[in-house]
C-alpha cells in the first residue's frame, strides 16, 4: 500500500485513531466525522481502527499530519491536549502491531520512506475505553461541539487555512 505516497506529496492528513468497540476509545472516529463537512475540501481526513506498524500507510508521503486519538487521563475527560513526541516513550519492537507512533516514524524513516515532515498530536482525554458498543459516553457527547471547534480551529492554524475556507460553497 505504500506505493499510494506517490499520489498525495505536499498534503495535509489528519488522521483519526479509535475502536468503536471500546466506547470512549471512539471520540476521535466521532470528531472526524463532524469535521468532514468543514475540511473535505482542504485536507485529506482519514480514520482507522488499525494501530502499530499499518499506520505507516496512512503517514507515508504527506508533509503534515495531524493525529487524533484518545488518551485516558481520569478527571480530566473532554480536554484536547497537545502532545509531543517525546511524551512517548521509544520501545525495543516486541511486535509489528505494536508499534507505537515514535517507532512507527523511526521505521518510516529508517526505510527512506517520504515521512511527514511535521506531525502534531491531538489528544481527547477521555476517563476510561470499556469495551462495548454503546457509543461516547453522554459527558463527552455534550462537549462535542466545543471539541469540535477546538479541533477545527487547530487545524486552520497548523495548516495554515484561512477560516472562510472551510466553509462549504452553499454557506457564503
Amino acid at each position: 500500500m505504500i506505493h499510494r505516497a506517490k499520489h498525495r506529496s505536499r498534503s495535509n492528513l489528519v488522521l483519526a485513531v479509535g475502536n468503536w468497540y471500546q466506547q470512549d476509545d471512539a471520540i476521535a472516529l466521532v470528531l472526524l466525522e463532524r469535521l468532514k463537512p468543514h475540511l473535505e475540501r482542504q485536507v485529506t481526513l482519514q480514520a482507522t481502527e488499525e494501530a502499530g506498524l499499518t499506520l505507516l500507510d496512512f503517514l507515508v508521503g504527506f508533509h503534515n499530519v495531524i493525529l487524533l486519538d484518545a488518551i485516558i487521563r481520569e478527571g480530566e475527560e473532554g480536554k484536547v491536549v497537545e502532545l509531543q513526541l517525546d511524551d512517548f516513550q521509544v520501545h525495543a519492537m516486541a511486535a509489528w502491531h505494536q508499534m507505537g507512533i515514535p517507532e512507527v516514524l523511526q521505521m518510516g524513516k529508517e526505510l527512506r520512506l517520504p515521512m511527514p515532515r511535521n506531525i502534531f498530536l491531538l489528544g481527547i482525554t477521555v476517563n476510561h475505553c470499556n469495551w462495548g458498543v454503546g457509543g461516547i459516553c453522554s459527558a463527552l457527547q455534550q462537549k462535542l461541539p466545543q471539541l469540535e471547534e477546538n479541533i477545527l480551529a487547530y487545524i486552520h492554524r497548523m495548516f495554515r487555512i484561512p477560516a472562510r475556507a472551510s466553509l462549504k460553497m452553499d454557506d457564503v
